[in-house]
């Protein structure tokens, strides 16, 4: 990646690249949501919260406009967190999956309460439809930028061993662990 002193610009090359390795094609709108996602510092990310099933309940219960905002950022949340800190999930009562199926359903949700010819009602769709797709761009995103660490590597390599995640093998494989796809170099 080359260096860019706009972040947005930055994030976006970014996006474009991790989705050309995954494979994976979202519209240029919902690309341009995932960036300003990650150069928001935040802003959209809901105020503490202690469970996405409460913030849910506030945002199913509020005035369509305030539902609308609380279900964003829902979305936003599970979606960051599940991107870019899968780890911080780990040993809780809740984990990926239900940050997945939470996020994606809380996009759904403000898809269905905005306008149906809407060009963000139809982005808020996609990303709900391709929640676990936007989760591997930023997982990408994320990983890119870390520096790989010892650290880095055997966490990588346990949640590969753990869950035998395409992402994981392909990230050890661009660190030359494998010396194939199948095949790690360690045994």
């Amino acid at each position: 990646m080359r260096r860019n002193p706009n972040l947005q610009e930055f994030f976006f090359e970014a996006i474009a690249q991790a989705m050309a390795a995954q494979g994976i094609e979202l519209s240029k709108l919902s690309a341009h949501y995932l960036t300003r996602l990650l150069t928001s510092r935040g802003e959209s990310l809901p105020p503490r919260v202690d469970t996405l099933a409460e913030l849910h309940l506030t945002a199913a219960q509020a005035p369509r406009r305030e539902a609308i905002r609380l279900y964003r950022s829902l979305g936003d949340h599970a979606l960051y967190t599940g991107g870019f800190f899968p780890e911080s999930l780990q040993d809780k009562a809740v984990g990926l999956d239900y940050y997945r199926s939470m996020g994606g359903a809380a996009y759904g949700q403000v898809a269905n309460l905005g306008q149906a010819k809407d060009p963000f009602s139809q982005m808020f769709a996609e990303l709900a439809k391709r929640f676990q797709d936007c989760v591997l761009l930023l997982s990408d995103v994320a990983n890119a930028a870390k520096v790989a660490s010892a650290a880095d590597l055997v966490g990588l390599y346990e949640e590969w061993l753990r869950t035998r995640s395409r992402h994981a093998e392909r990230r050890l494989a661009e660190l030359g662990m494998f010396q194939t796809s199948a095949d790690p170099l360690v045994s």
